[in-house]
């Protein structure tokens, strides 16, 4: 999901917790921001931190004027057969091509299991925008590289680097294929429960058990988001090493699932504010019923009527990754 709806749903979920509502109106405490600060560290650690302690082996950086896919390809190729033959994980990093302030050359990876090749497609120069310029003149030769082992890779389908840093992707031997993982890095240790319940403790020691309870329900509760998603989190770090399956029921850049996450989020903290009113401004039963229960009903509709046709599972987990990134590097 998107940070602001992590951040609308972690603050929900905290005011569920006894004494939150109470503590925030009578002591003019932070409480409430901490659930959101909680609430979003998860990507936080991952794009901030995590990436930065497991760099990539190997670094491919085109330049935009004389964009050379088929050497681009060929390193890559290369990458995934040390992968096989050294058995042990090889990451390697893509980068975009700038040609200037404003410019970059647009172009794609794509792994392709059937034919057993790399191909990298360059495309147009285009501005910080994503449109593509008049100048855009001939992109070039397309790169194509055939790797000696057998690909394991989900999607067929192109992943585009265009104006940011751009993708990463781990190879690593499985039997008698090498499986290509993307973002390898993301969402390994930063999406555990056990480390919801650790930030929960360490909150609760300098701040109070209020503070505790707060802190590891925000952090949870964003963990668990992310579950709906494809991409999936390692539930249960330390004690496994790998991500699992998310339950592939929307992806991070779905616009109705979040926005009828923060409306519900919104009126399950007004329902609990009431609550806690004296005298209740409202009947609570009918404003979950009016409230939450009704909007998260139709929005559940909607979204299934209008639900994306069935797409390669590496292709959601590519799009669902590719937005936190976006989303967190320009915040």
């Amino acid at each position: 999901m998107k940070g602001l709806s992590h951040f609308v749903s972690a603050l929900a979920a905290a005011t569920f917790i006894p004494g939150v509502i109470t503590q925030s109106a009578e002591t003019q405490s932070l409480i409430l921001l901490l659930a959101g600060v909680c609430g979003v560290l998860p990507d936080w650690l991952d794009f901030k931190f995590a990436r930065y302690f497991e760099p990539a082996e190997v670094h491919l950086e085109p330049t935009a004027l004389n964009f050379n896919a088929p050497a681009l390809a060929e390193q890559t190729a290369r990458a995934i057969e040390r992968a096989y033959t050294e058995q042990r994980p090889i990451a390697v990093q893509f980068y975009s091509a700038q040609l200037a302030p404003d410019r970059w050359r647009r172009y794609t990876v794509q792994f392709a299991p059937a034919t057993n090749e790399v191909v990298i497609r360059p495309g147009p120069i285009i501005n910080s925008g994503g449109f593509a310029l008049a100048e855009v003149g001939q992109p070039g030769e397309v790169g194509r590289a055939p790797v000696g082992p057998q690909l394991s890779y989900t999607y067929d389908g192109e992943m585009r680097v265009e104006t940011m840093e751009g993708p990463s992707f781990e190879f690593r031997r499985e039997g008698d294929e090498v499986e290509v993982s993307f973002l390898a890095w993301h969402r390994r240790w930063s999406h555990s429960l056990v480390l919801a319940a650790v930030c929960g403790l360490a909150c609760g020691a300098v701040w109070g058990e209020t503070a505790g309870w707060v802190a590891a329900v925000a952090f949870a509760t964003h963990v668990l988001e992310d579950q709906l998603g494809h991409l999936g989190s390692n539930l249960w770090w330390p004690f496994t090493a790998r991500r699992g399956a998310g339950l592939k029921l929307m992806h991070s850049g779905d616009p109705l699932p979040n926005f009828v996450t923060v409306l519900i989020s919104c009126g399950l903290m007004l329902y609990n504010m009431n609550r806690f009113a004296s005298p209740s401004l409202y009947d609570g039963n009918l404003f979950l019923l009016w409230g939450v229960a009704l909007p998260a009903f139709a929005g559940l509709v909607m979204y299934a009527a209008g639900k994306h046709p069935p797409q390669r599972l590496e292709a959601w987990r590519g799009q669902e990754a590719l937005e936190e990134a976006e989303e967190t590097e320009v915040n």
